[in-house]
């Protein structure tokens, strides 16, 4: 089995407020550098879609949005493309994407105030319902291969993980420290 499509969704500690306009000139900033290494093409805004995916960057490899979605602000790092490597250079592959993300969103300076970039919550999916599926075997084959990543991610951080029971729902697995994330740390070790 080769995993593809890795959705990595950060969910930050509380926000300070709701309004993520400002997310549109930046991901148009970014559109107009090209400098991420990725092809990225255009912005749409679905803010006005009750838990919807809320503002996204549409890129050819990637999607990045943000989101209020059930009470929490989301970022979501969706792989939309196949890429080499094993599945647990992928996983790394994707959550290095999401954390540099964030970095550069933080960096911007346009949302300070308005998003509280803590992030001590992580869900990483699979969207290859062909392959697997949100079942307890899937759970233990592919729970393994996230250890790697978790190491480098909860470096002295105690965590847990969960997964959702639902079996009409993308297989997931949701990693919760009992502190928030070094972000720069871990971009310097994935």
């Amino acid at each position: 089995m080769e995993l593809q499509h890795i959705n990595v969704k950060l969910i930050f500690n509380e926000s300070l407020e709701t309004d993520l306009e400002p997310l549109i000139p930046i991901f148009h900033d970014w559109i107009s550098e090209q400098n991420s290494g990725e092809l990225l093409i255009d912005v749409a805004d679905y803010r006005h879609v009750p838990d919807g995916p809320g503002i996204i960057l549409i890129g050819h490899e990637t999607n990045i949005s943000i989101a209020e979605n059930y009470g929490a602000t989301i970022l979501c790092y969706n792989r939309k493309i196949t890429t080499e490597g094993t599945d647990e250079e992928r996983f790394r592959q994707s959550v290095r994407g999401a954390l540099a993300a964030c970095e550069k969103i933080e960096k911007d300076g346009r949302l300070t105030g308005k998003i509280n970039f803590e992030c001590q919550e992580i869900e990483i999916l699979v969207n290859d319902r062909i392959y697997v599926s949100n079942q307890e075997k899937f759970h233990q084959e592919i729970d393994p291969k996230f250890k790697d990543v978790c190491e480098v991610l909860f470096i002295n951080n105690n965590y847990s993980i969960t997964h959702s029971e639902d079996p009409r729902e993308l297989y997931s697995i949701r990693l919760k420290a009992d502190l928030p994330l070094d972000k720069k740390t871990i971009l310097k070790t994935l």
